[in-house]
């Protein structure tokens, strides 16, 4: 196995991850603003989400990971 096929294999699980974690927290997103209290703990799950989506997301960018269905969905 290539050193090419390893890093299309890397990408393509770190692609997953990020459209994983899109829709997690897109979800998250929509649950929090429709509910009429936060919790706490609903807070930090939110707060850790958007971190490891950063980060992934980041990452995909260093590496010029590119998908035609990745969107940042965070809006800082």
């Amino acid at each position: 196995m290539g050193k090419h096929n390893l890093r299309e294999q890397a990408d393509s699980q770190l692609m997953t991850s990020i459209a994983n974690l899109q829709q997690q927290l897109a979800l998250t997103k929509t649950l929090s603003e429709t509910s009429l209290d936060d919790s706490p703990e609903n807070i930090v799950a939110l707060k850790i989400l958007k971190a490891k989506y950063n980060f992934l997301f980041k990452e995909a960018r260093l590496r010029q990971t590119s998908s035609k269905g990745l969107n940042n969905v965070i809006s800082h």
